[in-house]
């Protein structure tokens, strides 16, 4: 791979991967069926696609993708999306605000939403997304089906998208999350599997929702998906301050330091056992 030089990210989707180099310039390459990779591949050329190309994207900062859904932040704090959209998980919708069947984004466009908000993460399940804010918020946004977006029915905005049968299936609006209904708790990072998801706080506690029947959100035998976030509260993580968490299709790894101070790790669990009730 001569073209790339100066490599300083790579974000890498179910058939696909960005890299972005030092200069600002995004290259992509695989599969782009779904137009993961940000230009249309014509069938006689598609093994060419197979090579890194640049697709027009300059001045960025930060990439990231689902499983076939790409973001770009650009030094100017705009946010870009392209790919796979039919259940808006690039936060993109029609002219009338609609979402439609097989929809796809073919090229980078901007997000007028989540633009400016100073974002620092996102990360993408396969038909869902989440971002992260410098000042800790998190909003989430996609298919709904299990759970993934991790809001409850009774408190989704009113631009949500339904089967014939009027049960939601998709969130297209990047929405704020609520960890508690008591206390706005701000986070420090997040992490989706293929149909669940997570937000560490700034303490190192780690909410998680979704698709529950692998025991992917790390909450224990499930009998439904998590619809709203729950926090998890096991031994194993308790007296840990929680840093990172990544997951794939049916599993979750998180990564932190043990709190030394046992009085303070003590406080620190007690707050948040309130913020439960």
């Amino acid at each position: 791979m001569d073209q790339l030089k100066n490599i300083v990210q790579l974000a890498a989707g179910k058939d696909h991967i960005l890299a972005l180099d030092s200069k600002g310039i995004v290259y992509a390459w695989g599969n782009g069926q779904q137009f993961q990779l940000g230009r249309r591949i014509l069938e006689r050329h598609r093994y060419k696609a197979l090579e890194p190309q640049q697709f027009g994207l300059y001045n960025i900062k930060y990439i990231a993708s689902g499983d076939f859904h790409c973001f770009a932040i650009d030094h100017d704090d705009n946010v870009y999306a392209w790919g796979l959209n039919q259940f808006g998980q690039c936060a993109l919708t029609n002219s009338h605000g609609e979402l439609e069947d097989g929809s796809l984004i073919t090229r980078p466009t901007l997000i007028q939403p989540l633009s400016q908000k100073e974002i620092t993460e996102i990360v993408g399940g396969e038909h869902h997304t989440m971002a992260l804010t410098k000042g800790g918020e998190v909003f989430s946004w996609g298919r709904y089906d299990m759970k993934e977006v991790g809001i409850p029915e009774k408190n989704l905005p009113d631009s949500v998208f339904k089967d014939q049968h009027g049960k939601v299936r998709a969130v297209p609006v990047p929405t704020k999350l609520q960890l508690s209904a008591k206390e706005d708790i701000k986070c420090k990072a997040i992490g989706t599997g293929s149909h669940h998801s997570f937000a560490v706080t700034t303490d190192g506690f780690v909410y998680s929702w979704g698709f529950g029947d692998t025991y992917g959100p790390g909450l224990g035998p499930l009998d439904e998906d998590v619809e709203k976030p729950t926090r998890i509260a096991n031994t194993a993580t308790k007296f840990h301050d929680i840093l990172m968490i990544g997951a794939g299709g049916q599993f979750s790894v998180s990564g932190g330091v043990k709190i030394e101070d046992e009085d303070a790790a003590e406080d620190r669990v007690e707050k948040y056992e309130e913020l439960d009730e």
